[in-house]
Order: C-alpha cells, then structure tokens, then sequence
C-alpha cells in the first residue's frame, strides 16, 4: 500500500481543510466546505481516496467530494434520521 500524500485537519470552528503534498515537498492546503451546525466527531476515506465521510455533533453524516473546477472539497448530508452523535 503506497502512503498518502495527504492529511485531512478538522478545527473546532467546524472548518476543515485536506494538506495536499505537492512536486517541491511543500504541502498545499484546499478548503472543505462542510455545512455543518455541529462539531465533526470522525472521518473515514472511501478505499479509491477521491471521497470522504465526516460523522458529526449534528446527527447527520457528509459525503465529501473534490470540486475541480472551484478548487475545493464540498460535502452532501445525508438526511436520515440519526438520534445521536455519528462516531465509528
């Protein structure tokens, strides 16, 4: 399995941003516009890494997903009814 070369960093202030490592060993952060009203509990990357999934303080569970054309990394909730904090 090859290691990654990047890192995902989630705040308390609910922002989030993926460390991507470039050619020149620097590493370039991009924005990961979550939507959420709650603080990020977990997060899982799918096994072909292009998506990623936050569980959250807010009951609901996000699915992330590169946006090439804007630069970032945007999310979709998924609207079930979840009665507690998504942990895994």
């Amino acid at each position: 399995m090859e290691v990654a070369s990047w890192e995902l960093f989630m705040w308390q202030d609910r922002n989030a941003y993926v460390w991507t490592m470039q050619a020149d060993k620097k590493w370039k952060p991009t924005l990961v516009v979550l939507r959420l009203n709650r603080a990020a509990t977990c997060v899982r990357w799918s096994p072909l890494e292009n998506k990623f999934a936050v569980g959250s303080g807010a009951r609901m569970v996000s699915v992330c997903y590169f946006e090439q054309e804007n630069d970032w990394w945007i999310s979709k909730q998924i609207k079930k009814p979840i009665r507690s904090t998504v942990t895994w």
